[in-house]
This record gives C-alpha cells, structure tokens and sequence, in this order.
C-alpha cells in the first residue's frame, strides 16, 4: 500500500468515527425530544370537554350561575377567556396573579426549554415558587 493510499485510509476512519458519533448524538437528540413533558392535559385548546367540565364545576361549588357563565360567554365569545375572566371576577385569581404565573411559565421556558433534564415536578416545584416570589413584587414585570 502506498503512502497515499495509507494516508486515504487513515482519513476514511476518522470520518467513518465522526461519523458513528454524530449519529449516536441524533439518537440521544431524538430520543430526548420524543419524551413529552408532563402535562395534565394534552391539548386543551381542543379538549371541549374539559372547557364544559370547568364551568360545571364553578357552578356547583358555587363560584358562578349558569346566567354569570353565559354572560361571559356571550361576552368573551371563547371558552378559555371566558373562564379567565369568571375566575378573576369571582376572586379565585387576580389579573397579577394570573401575570405572574404566565411572566413565570414563559421565564422558565426560556431558562430551561423543554429538555433541561430536571423532572417536571421539579420544574414545577421551582416555577410555583418563583410565582410566589414576584408575586410580592410591586411590578413583577420587572423580572422580565
């Protein structure tokens, strides 16, 4: 075998290295990214059922009326706002507190992104305790 060849040869393996560890870096990104993160529902922009079972349940535990729910209905013309504004009307949430944990859901997110390795829970633990804390701030959008 001539030097050239050798030389050829030598090269060929340390690609054919690199690449068997590019794709067992693909293999780990990819199964990472199939692993969903825990979440007590799916999909909730499409889960009807869900909306429905949120205003049934604000009207028996006494929250609202079934006129008060259909006023925001009709108000809001969207289930999920409609429930946002019932839950802030009613004095379950305020609109800072409602601020607070999305400023703390978005911060978090581009903290950690989906894969950060930390459990969901952890995650969560975290992110409530954030909330609590600016929540005690005059202006929480100041963490921004």
């Amino acid at each position: 075998m001539s030097r050239k060849e050798s030389e050829l040869l030598s090269r060929l393996e340390q690609l054919e290295s690199k690449l068997t560890e590019r794709q067992k870096k693909i293999e780990e990104l990819e199964q990472r990214l199939s692993v969903r993160p825990a979440s007590p529902l799916m999909d909730v922009a499409q889960d009807v059922a869900t909306y429905e079972g949120i205003l049934d349940l604000l009207v028996l535990k006494g929250h609202a009326t079934d006129g008060e729910i259909q006023h925001s209905l009709d108000t809001y013309k969207s289930f999920w706002s409609a429930i946002v504004h019932l839950l802030i009307d009613k004095g379950l949430l305020t609109e800072k507190e409602l601020w607070c944990a999305t400023i703390a859901y978005h911060h978090f997110l581009r903290l950690h992104g989906l894969n950060s390795g930390k459990s969901a829970q952890e995650l969560m633990a975290e992110r409530r305790e954030f909330i609590k804390k600016i929540s005690k701030l005059e202006d929480p959008f100041g963490v921004i």
